[in-house]
């Protein structure tokens, strides 16, 4: 993997993430606990459990990625709480301040990280 510094462009940033992405979702994935999971296009994906719960897996890069979960307030419960979509998408640090589709609920949000240095 090669090495990434703080000055490299957002372009050398994107072209590395790109190969790493091309090479890694060929594979299948383990964790710990032996669930295996595949690539559905954006992130891996385990097949749904006994409770059928589907686990998800970030992308082992050399490029720094997050987890981004959506923003987008979708009503209120019972309750008077307001609902969030919360759906999570994997994103990469070049992405900050690009814009992103949510899967779920289709609307149109900006990445924003808030990384402590």
């Amino acid at each position: 993997m090669p090495k990434i510094t703080s000055d490299m462009s957002v372009e050398k940033l994107r072209e590395i993430a790109k190969k790493d992405v091309d090479r890694i979702s060929k594979t299948i994935q383990k964790d710990p606990q032996g669930r295996e999971y595949t690539w559905n296009g954006n992130f891996f994906e385990s097949k749904p459990d006994e409770n059928g719960k589907t686990w998800i897996m970030g992308i082992d890069s050399s490029v720094k990625g997050y987890w981004f979960y959506c923003p987008e307030k979708t009503g209120h419960n019972s309750k008077g709480y307001e609902l969030v979509c919360n759906t999570p998408h994997f994103v990469f640090i070049f992405q900050d301040g690009e814009k992103l589709t949510c899967r779920k609920c289709k609307k149109e949000q900006t990445i924003k990280f808030v990384i402590p240095k």
